[in-house]
């Protein structure tokens, strides 16, 4: 049963560093089994077209519990957040977010089902927030 660690950001001048830190904070550990990333890579890309997520997938077997900082470092994209972690939870993978704790069927799923339509919404947001500044940079 390995602890692992799922970090993204968007942007190659970002660094997980805060991220990965926090977690650790949050569980009172000083380091994961395993851990994957993607940098780099928008929200909005589907989580199985992440590299460093589709290794994750790869590793991960029954028992095993994913740590991730937030729901949108999984994605910005509603339908596929909560496909992932349907597929993880039926898969037996325990599924841990800071400041969820625990994610299970039902309940779990709910929650999820609100926040991951909340991330969305924040990637639209950041869509047309970054439209604007571009439309206005051109002129």
């Amino acid at each position: 049963m390995s602890k692992v660690a799922y970090f993204r950001v968007s942007t190659t001048d970002q660094s997980i560093a805060s991220q990965r830190d926090a977690l650790l904070k949050s569980l009172g550990i000083s380091e994961f089994d395993k851990e994957f990333s993607d940098v780099g890579i928008s929200g909005a890309t589907l989580a199985t077209h992440r590299k460093g997520f589709s290794e994750m997938i790869a590793y991960l077997r029954k028992g095993d519990t994913l740590n991730v900082y937030s729901i949108d470092r999984l994605g910005r994209d509603a339908i596929d957040i909560q496909l992932v972690i349907r597929d993880l939870l039926q898969a037996g993978v325990n599924v841990h977010v800071v400041g969820l704790g625990l994610l299970t069927q039902g309940v779990g799923e709910i929650v999820t089902a609100v926040l991951a339509q909340i991330a969305q919404l924040e990637r639209t947001k950041i869509k047309e927030r970054s439209d604007a500044g571009r439309a206005i940079a051109r002129k």
